[in-house]
């Protein structure tokens, strides 16, 4: 299966279409080059806090979003994470999308110091997902660093990381790529 992983823009956008015509863009690019499954990365609708800073606003835009991209482009859309509300607990959320409009929710399982102070909630279990030829499981940014999570990845099957990220420097950048490498 190809795999393609987007670098988005981490900039204001005007309304949620300007994000949508970016997000749908980038799938695009992807299928065009072949790619089965599209990353997206960590905290991909942070560019529309510019014009709602509430997170919960742009839950269901971007799920449907994804939903949309991925039937019309007959991919599999892993479509970054997102804060979501998960009865009174917040959490960072992975969505993996399939063509057909179905998805699998992941959620982060290790949390930064400063997703801490933002008072989300640590996700509780690692959900692998068949694939047409492959298992995945998903492992976002900072979960890549625990080598337990990925020794659960692997004991339940996992052929592939998928490892939505979102880093603030060089260093942080190289230490995730570096473990997902690794492991």
């Amino acid at each position: 299966m190809r795999v393609a992983a987007v670098a988005f823009p981490l900039r204001p956008f005007r309304d949620f279409a300007d994000f949508a015509a970016e997000f749908r863009g980038h799938a695009g690019k992807a299928a065009k080059a072949g790619a089965r499954l599209v990353v997206f990365p960590e905290y991909v609708a942070g560019g529309l806090l510019g014009i709602d800073r509430r997170w919960s606003v742009w839950e269901e835009p971007l799920l449907a979003l994804a939903r949309a991209v991925a039937r019309d482009l007959k991919l599999f859309v892993l479509a970054g994470t997102h804060p979501w509300r998960e009865g009174r607990r917040l959490v960072n959320r992975a969505h993996l999308v399939a063509p057909d409009g179905g998805a699998v929710a992941q959620d982060k399982l290790h949390l930064t110091p400063w997703e801490k102070t933002w008072k989300l909630s640590a996700g509780r279990v690692l959900t692998p997902i068949d694939l047409p030829g492959v298992r995945v499981a998903i492992l976002t940014c900072y979960d890549v660093e625990f080598p337990a999570a990925c020794r659960a990845a692997a004991r339940a099957g996992a052929d592939l990381l998928l490892v939505p990220s979102w880093t603030d420097d060089r260093q942080g950048h190289c230490r995730v790529r570096y473990c997902a490498h690794a492991r």
